[in-house]
C-alpha cells in the first residue's frame, strides 16, 4: 500500500482552506446544512470534534498554487458542499467535499493531493466496517466507532484492499457498505464478507444483532 503524503504546501493550504468552512458551517445563513446533517442524525458534538466544514460555493484554484502534479484537469475544484477531513496524528492528511444543494446530498470526492493511504479509524474490534462514501462512513464511526474498526475506502484506492488482506482475514466480520461487490471480490477473498444494502442513515437501521 502506498504511503505517499500529501505535500507540505498541500497540508498548508488544506487546512487553511478546512478552516474557512469550518466558520462558514458554524456561521450566519448555514442553517439548511446544519439541518440536512441533523436529519441525517450527525450530532453537533461530532461534527464540531471532526471539524466538518462547508464550502458554500463552488470555486476553482490552480494545482500549482496547492503543489498538485497535473492532472486531467487544469484547476482545482471545490464543489459546494460539505467538507469532511480526516485528521491523523494531528496532521490533516485527507480532504472531501460531499456535494450539496438544496436538500440532496451528492457525491462525495477526495480533493487531489491528499494522501492516498485509506482512512482507517482503529478500536481493537473483532469486526470491521468498509465504506466506499466518506460521509456514510463517518457517519458509521460516530454511531459504531466504539465497536467496530472502520475503513474508508475511495474507488480509487479499492486496489489497497490488497495489501490490507492478511490484517483484514483477521477479523469476524466484514460488512461492506457502498462499493461494487465485484471490485472488491477482485482484491480481497474472505468468507467474512458481508455486503449491506440497507441505508444506515434509515432511522431503523442497526448493526446490533452482530
Amino acid at each position: 500500500m502506498s504511503e505517499k503524503s500529501p505535500s507540505n504546501l498541500w497540508t498548508k493550504k488544506a487546512m487553511a482552506f478546512l478552516i474557512r468552512t469550518e466558520h462558514q458551517l458554524w456561521g450566519k445563513h448555514s442553517e439548511d446544512v446544519l439541518a440536512k446533517l441533523f436529519t441525517l442524525g450527525f450530532t453537533n458534538k461530532f461534527l464540531q470534534e471532526k471539524m466538518f466544514g462547508w464550502n458554500k460555493k463552488l470555486t476553482k484554484r490552480s494545482l500549482e498554487s496547492w503543489g498538485i502534479e497535473k492532472t486531467n484537469s487544469d484547476s482545482l475544484v471545490f464543489d459546494k458542499g460539505i467538507v469532511i477531513p480526516y485528521i491523523k496524528n494531528k496532521k490533516l492528511t485527507k480532504l472531501f467535499i460531499s456535494g450539496f444543494d438544496g436538500n440532496k446530498i451528492g457525491k462525495t470526492i477526495k480533493l487531489p493531493g491528499s494522501s492516498e493511504v485509506p482512512v482507517f479509524w482503529q478500536t481493537n474490534s473483532k469486526d470491521l466496517l468498509i465504506s466506499g462514501d466518506m460521509l456514510l462512513s463517518s457517519y458509521l464511526n460516530q454511531e459504531y466507532g466504539e465497536k467496530f474498526d472502520i475503513i474508508n475506502l475511495c474507488e480509487d484506492e479499492i486496489e489497497n484492499l490488497k495489501s490490507l488482506e492478511k490484517k483484514i482475514d483477521l477479523y469476524r466480520k466484514i460488512f461492506i457498505f457502498k462499493l461494487n461487490p465485484q471490485k472488491v471480490k477482485a482484491f480481497l477473498s474472505c468468507e467474512q464478507i458481508v455486503f449491506i444494502e440497507d441505508n444506515p442513515f434509515d432511522k431503523n437501521f442497526n448493526l446490533d444483532f452482530v
